[in-house]
């Protein structure tokens, strides 16, 4: 499926499994919005995906098992852009020097991980650290 609404705009997602599109809309939700209240003081207005269907291997690796992505099974979420104008990156916010940005993140990841059988971030390794990985694939596993 093709997610189109789900109460909050994203960018560049592709074809999806539908578990996925459900999880993900409901992280949105359940995960991020009252997170970025909690911790931000602002509603989020725009999610940044670097997408989801995209037939590769696992971390674009030459001999690697195919990726979730190549199943439309994943989505990557790279940023966030609240109502007060400010823009969230995983890449300069999850070790940046705002307190409050690094634990919204972490929160929203966190949240990913009990919604999604598979996520990664910054931590997990080096192919990660622009963005928070979900998948529904085979886990769980979370790092």
């Amino acid at each position: 499926v093709q997610l189109l609404e789900i109460g909050t705009p994203v960018t560049n997602l592709g074809a999806m499994t539908c578990p996925l599109a459900r999880q993900f809309a409901r992280w949105v939700r359940e995960s991020v919005q009252p997170a970025a209240s909690q911790w931000l003081g602002s509603p989020i207005r725009r999610i940044e995906t670097f997408g989801t269907y995209a037939c590769r291997s696992v971390n674009s690796q030459p001999g690697a098992r195919l990726s979730e992505h190549a199943y439309a099974n994943a989505v990557d979420v790279a940023a966030f852009v609240l109502a007060d104008g400010r823009r969230i990156t995983v890449q300069q916010g999850w070790n940046g020097e705002e307190d409050r940005v690094r634990r919204f993140l972490r929160a929203i990841h966190e949240g990913g991980c009990r919604r999604f059988n598979i996520g990664l971030g910054p931590d997990s390794d080096a192919f990660h650290y622009n963005h928070l990985h979900f998948d529904m694939g085979r886990g769980p596993y979370c790092r």
